[in-house]
């Protein structure tokens, strides 16, 4: 379930054409969406979170792509 605060930080984001989990990120906040995936899985999702420690933005954006793919098949 969204919070208020979440509701209108993602309101924000869609007016200025900006990414609504960025927003949320420097409001210190994590969509919804995203701790019910976490806590469906917190041991797994902990030490892949841990092993991209160090990646650059591109390095993770192209492992995301690879597990995109991977779900295609």
């Amino acid at each position: 379930m969204t919070s208020l605060v979440e509701d209108k930080v993602k309101a924000i984001a869609k007016i200025i054409n900006c990414d609504a989990d960025e927003l949320l990120a420097r409001a210190g906040r994590v969509s919804s969406d995203l701790s019910d995936i976490i806590m469906r899985r917190p041991i797994e999702l902990a030490a892949l979170l841990r092993t991209t420690k160090g990646l650059k933005a591109e390095d993770i954006a192209r492992l995301a792509c690879e597990v995109q793919k991977a779900k295609g098949k």
